[in-house]
């Protein structure tokens, strides 16, 4: 029993002598009456019970709780500690994660191996007089993994499991989206919001569409790239108009084009070569249809040019022809509305680079052409090619992703294979040297999306962990340090404040 609640006992316990010793007959010489007990009396009594030492009052107030040190609001850490302290000394704790119930603790507490969900975190502590306190200490946090990944000119992006989106690397002119123009070498979120569906980054803009089907733009405007109707740098995400239907956006050097889930295809910016698509028309600031078919499946834009599938499985080009990256045939010249690249009808998938275009068949075959000088065609040679030609002989390719001069695919047995410029380790080939033929340089097999910016490339692996590697003297690789070339795949992880 605690001392504050023996001493209360005695009072009790000598209270009911004192009164029995009031009323009864005098054996210690007091005065008995059978009137009321008189005020002196009552002051007799506790002169009396003072003789035995009246103690301290009893400790009814509870400690206070105070988490010093957790986990950051959102992290990519499957880890957790947890320190903490009380306003009193000697105090004793209980845990409890995610309501599983109180169980004695003590600080720090640690946790490993937590799934990738929210999480909540309590603590309270109890002192020496057993006072527990009534409103314990928490806090709560996302444990996030990467569900895509976009590598551009000089700075990257990627979308978390939990919607969120962030960006790194250069930011000039606002292209990370955070308000600000100051180079971030490790991730920071763009905004608050959690609704993000896919993002794709540019020569120095970004833009990315939310799950609510809104299109949103931001960082460098020249020619009206981002399509808000001007030319104004943004430095925060800026709502493209009020359609809630867009699907995929691609951003290439000065122009932008998106697909819609009506089957459609918008282009906006620059049209010196016919890009848009839309004819000889000058820059547009804000988006146009491209012609009026609804049957348009995938798109990829290029420096200059742009090539998309339908539905129908067949593929189409526009724009300039300088290399023969429309694969028509003929090298020089523009061509400003679609123009259908041969007459085959089994087309899968796009992939547009800078000068040249690969293109993926249902027959597990791909296909590349235009500017050839680093190998990115993939087949052996540094030659241009105005025609579609086929990289190598297998049948195995599933899907495939082109960069500023190189170019990526994916087989069926989910091993990752690079061809190209590799001038800055971009190919993660840390020996250098450009690749003219298909190299499995990684030999994981747990790769899910990749993508390859001008001189640096990102991954996502099965298990949500993001990758990045090749040129970072502008933080774009995303380790914290911003200097150097990454030649082997380095984990982008989310700093800590």
């Amino acid at each position: 029993m605690k001392p504050g609640r023996i001493f209360l006992a005695m009072l009790i316990f000598l209270g009911l002598i004192g009164l029995s010793v009031i009323k009864s007959e005098n054996r210690f010489g007091y005065a008995a009456s059978s009137a009321a007990i008189q005020p002196q009396q009552v002051f007799s009594f506790w002169n009396f019970v003072s003789c035995f030492g009246s103690g301290e009052p009893e400790d009814t107030t509870p400690p206070e709780t105070t988490i010093t040190s957790s986990p950051d609001d959102i992290t990519d850490q499957t880890d957790a500690t947890f320190e903490f302290t009380c306003n009193e000394g000697g105090c004793t704790y209980d845990c409890q994660l995610d309501g599983g119930g109180w169980n004695p603790c003590s600080s720090p507490k640690d946790y490993s191996g937590l799934s990738v969900d929210s999480h909540s975190f309590q603590v309270r502590a109890w002192d020496n007089a057993g006072n527990v306190d009534s409103t314990p200490a928490g806090h709560s946090w996302d444990i996030i993994t990467w569900s895509q990944a976009s590598a551009d000119y000089k700075h990257s992006c990627a979308v978390a499991s939990n919607g969120t989106l962030w960006c790194w690397g250069d930011n000039t002119y606002g292209q990370l989206g955070d308000g600000s123009t100051d180079e971030k070498d490790a991730p920071v979120m763009v905004g608050t919001d959690s609704d993000w569906s896919n993002v794709d980054t540019g020569y120095y803009y970004t833009c990315a569409i939310k799950n609510t089907g809104t299109l949103w733009c931001w960082g460098n405007n020249s020619y009206g790239k981002l399509g808000d109707g001007t030319s104004n740098q943004r430095h925060e995400p800026t709502q493209i108009g009020t359609d809630t239907n867009w699907d995929r956006v691609e951003t290439g050097d000065d122009h932008t084009c998106g697909t819609k889930t009506t089957g459609t295809i918008w282009c906006w910016g620059r049209n010196s070569c016919g890009e848009l698509g839309i004819g000889v028309l000058p820059t547009q600031y804000s988006p146009k249809q491209v012609g009026t078919d609804t049957n348009w499946d995938q798109i990829d834009v290029g420096l200059e040019h742009t090539c998309a599938t339908k539905t129908t499985g067949t593929f189409w080009c526009w724009g300039s022809d300088g290399y023969g990256q429309l694969g028509d045939g003929t090298t020089g010249g523009n061509q400003y509305s679609p123009a259908q690249v041969g007459s085959g009808t089994n087309w899968s998938g796009v992939a547009v680079g800078g000068y040249h275009t690969c293109g993926a068949k249902s027959t597990g075959t791909i296909w590349c052409w235009g500017y050839n000088e680093y190998g990115q065609l993939g087949d052996g040679g540094s030659v241009d090619k105005n025609t579609p030609t086929q990289v190598g002989s297998g049948t195995n390719w599933s899907s495939l992703t082109a960069g500023y001069r190189n170019t990526s695919g994916f087989q069926n047995d989910n091993t990752l294979w690079f061809w190209g410029d590799n001038n800055n380790c971009q190919l993660a080939d840390g020996a250098g040297g450009n690749k003219y033929s298909p190299t499995n340089v990684l030999t994981d097999t747990d790769w899910d999306q990749v993508d390859l910016g001008w001189n640096h490339s990102c991954a996502v692996k099965d298990s949500g962990t993001l990758w990045c590697w090749g040129y970072n003297w502008d933080g774009q690789v995303g380790d914290g340090t911003g200097t150097g070339n990454r030649c082997s795949p380095t984990q982008v992880l989310i700093p800590s404040p």
